[in-house]
């Protein structure tokens, strides 16, 4: 799991699908903290246009609901 920590939006993306303080869950199965990515930096298509680029830290490595 990791936590949202920077959104940045362009090309007139107003409504990004994350916002800071967010959890995204990782795809990724991981024992230990040390097996996944300590940060993700993804690019993302907002739904009304343009995109928005998401920045997060690992907080653990728990499975998300």
């Amino acid at each position: 799991a990791y936590r949202v920590t920077k959104v940045k939006s362009k090309k007139g993306c107003g409504d990004c699908p994350f916002e800071v303080g967010d959890e995204i869950c990782s795809e990724e199965e991981c024992r230990f903290g040390k097996d996944c990515d300590k940060s993700l930096n993804q690019k993302l298509d907002c739904p009304q246009g343009g995109f928005c680029i998401v920045k997060a830290k690992l907080i653990g490595c728990t499975l998300c609901e």
